[in-house]
């Protein structure tokens, strides 16, 4: 499987486009919209064409039985509704007539469908059609076409398969924008505490920031006094820099990143995780402000809080109006944080976007799929990245680990120098060491587009290990693997725990790993990690489970385990993966016998 970097938008757009599903009902696998992004390109000028198609599902989108077929979607860009009835979606082009829609389905004006190409010609339980055929992954033919075999969309010819498919990424007809991601929390900084007036050269171009005494790290900064909270920020911090001092009111964030051509910038997009307030600054001149107060001093304060709850979801701003700032080459971004005095917490996380208008809204490879919804913008893909060493790899206490990735070009030739393994033991700071395809330092062969970078050592018996890769083009476009694309739905990391020996029981026995424990014990939930049957699960949630024994005088607690889309569990060997379990004590029952005749 590949796993290209999730675009800036995508975090947030993915729950959404999950809850999509409950909207939809027989047939109607679809949705209304207001926008058509197919109407420039001459094969879309039919009322229905397939807008969007995902080759390789996995997570992106779920069907009536929730598993995960490839899909294809269906859009009426046209004024009155259109029954399907007597048309056909082929996967060759030499047989318009393959799979057949052999009942009324009417498609609305402007609404989409969505159907499942897993091959097993049926309506689901949801409402969904599934075709007869499946798509593949590395390359073929999709075509719609009407009752008498006219073509009314395709992606592919008679001579042309559509270029191979990445997992979770779909392809499809663009929204005539390209977006390009510039800054992320883990982006290359320099940050400082100030303990005096420096004046404000530092938001400027030709400042260097190391000779003020500012550190290198990365661009998510902040502190947590509470971090089995809730809403602890130490998952949003940790991972990129150290913690800055308990008490921190005022910091100064800078950030360089490069535009190849300016003038072909007509978008810029901030994003921010900030508690409690900031102001913005744009190769040195001022942008706008948010709970800045009148005077802003070095040592100044936030003027009013911003909710922690808040503050853990990224805020959009629209910085489209000093676009003119911008400079071919190198500009920065400089930010000074702002924190409300005596809070147990602090919060800076920025990602900086822009968009390019596109010469035409042909098809190509989507910034994030949007089953039943209007499309997203193209993207560039970065390299593909398969073959990680996988999770659940057996490793001993104290030993080095070798972690592989097979990496391969996708739209540009691969940096050799810009593919990085990323490491994590228990809930420590992440540590990333350079990979390298030369046969050195763990890499097995040179040149054979294996990537090796070797963890010195795995830890204790027992610790928990996380990794994950990231790989560059020529051009920067980044991949990270596992993707990572919701916070609230997938795995962050690979990872694996290392054996431990003292350990010795005929029963199963489960490793769980969870930061804030606090958090398992309410219907919110605490995300962690799970290994169990020699399968390792990332960034799963568990909540608290019945009603009653929540309470004080029930020190053992049961908990409900949730998995991520398309990562189910596998509890029992043999048998079918489930996407939920419990873990039942037994504690208030103290004849021991109440789960045992229930169940039976």
């Amino acid at each position: 499987m590949s796993y290209p970097f999730p675009s800036n938008s995508q975090l947030s757009k993915n729950k959404e486009k999950r809850d999509r599903k409950s909207v939809s009902g027989s047939p109607a696998s679809r949705k209304q919209s207001a926008l058509s992004y197919c109407a420039l390109e001459p094969r879309c000028m039919l009322a229905v064409v397939i807008s969007e198609f995902v080759a390789s599902n996995v997570t992106s989108f779920e069907d009536g039985y929730g598993s995960t077929p490839d899909w294809i979607e269906l859009h009426n860009n046209g004024a009155t509704p259109v029954d399907l009835n007597g048309y056909h979606l082929s996967d060759d082009p030499a047989n318009p007539f393959g799979w057949r829609f052999d009942q009324s389905a009417i498609l609305g004006a402007q609404e989409y469908m969505v159907v499942f190409a897993s091959g097993n010609n049926e309506i689901d339980p949801g409402g969904f059609f599934h075709t007869d055929f499946k798509l593949s992954a590395g390359g073929e033919y999709i075509g719609l076409f009407d009752s008498t075999g006219n073509v009314l969309s395709e992606f592919g010819s008679s001579g042309t398969d559509y270029p191979a498919q990445v997992t979770d990424v779909s392809y499809g007809t663009a929204s005539g924008s390209l977006v390009t991601p510039l800054i992320d929390p883990s982006s290359d900084s320099y940050y400082l505490v100030p303990t005096g007036d420096i004046g404000n050269a530092w938001r400027q171009p030709a400042f260097d920031p190391t000779a003020a005494g500012f550190t290198a790290g990365e661009a998510a900064i902040g502190y947590e006094d509470n971090e089995s909270s809730n809403t602890s920020y130490i998952n949003e911090i940790l991972p990129h820099n150290p913690e800055l001092p308990g008490g921190t009111t005022s910091a100064y964030l800078r950030t360089e990143f490069e535009i190849a051509d300016a003038s072909s910038i007509n978008g810029l997009t901030l994003d921010l995780k900030y508690d409690d307030g900031f102001a913005v600054y744009l190769n040195g001149f001022f942008v706008f402000s948010r709970n800045a107060g009148n005077g802003l001093t070095w040592n100044a304060s936030a003027s009013a809080q911003n909710l922690d709850q808040n503050a853990l979801a990224y805020e959009s701003f629209d910085l489209s109006g000093p676009i003119s700032i911008l400079v071919d080459g190198t500009n920065v971004l400089a930010i000074h944080a702002l924190n409300t005095s005596g809070s147990s917490d602090f919060l800076l996380a920025p990602k900086l976007s822009s968009s390019s208008p596109i010469a035409s809204t042909g098809a190509g490879h989507l910034e994030f799929p949007t089953p039943l919804a209007t499309n997203s913008s193209l993207t560039t893909l970065g390299p593909t990245v398969d073959d990680v060493t996988s999770s659940g790899v057996a490793v001993n206490p104290g030993q080095s680990l070798v972690i592989s990735a097979a990496v391969s070009p996708s739209a540009l030739p691969v940096n050799q120098f810009g593919v990085a393994v990323h490491y994590r033991r228990g809930f420590n700071a992440e540590v990333e060491l350079a990979a390298n395809d030369a046969g050195i330092l763990g890499d097995p062969v040179a040149g054979d587009g294996v990537y090796s970078a070797t963890v010195p050592n795995v830890g204790a018996a027992g610790e928990l290990l996380r990794w994950y890769v990231t790989a560059e083009d020529t051009d920067g476009n980044l991949t990270r693997a596992p993707r990572f694309s919701d916070p609230l739905d997938s795995a962050e990391y690979f990872g694996t725990v290392v054996t431990d020996a003292s350990v010795d029981s005929d029963l199963p026995v489960l490793y769980w790993f969870v930061q804030n424990q606090a958090g398992t014990f309410t219907d919110a939930g605490a995300r962690g990690s799970l290994f169990f049957n020699g399968e390792f699960y990332d960034n799963i949630d568990t909540n608290a489970h019945g009603q009653s024994t929540r309470g004080s005088a029930f020190p053992k607690k049961s908990f409900d385990f949730d998995a991520n889309s398309g990562e189910k569990f596998r509890v029992i060997n043999g048998e079918g993966r489930v996407s939920d379990f419990n873990l039942l004590t037994n504690y208030a029952d103290q004849t021991k016998i109440r789960h045992p005749l229930a169940y039976e």
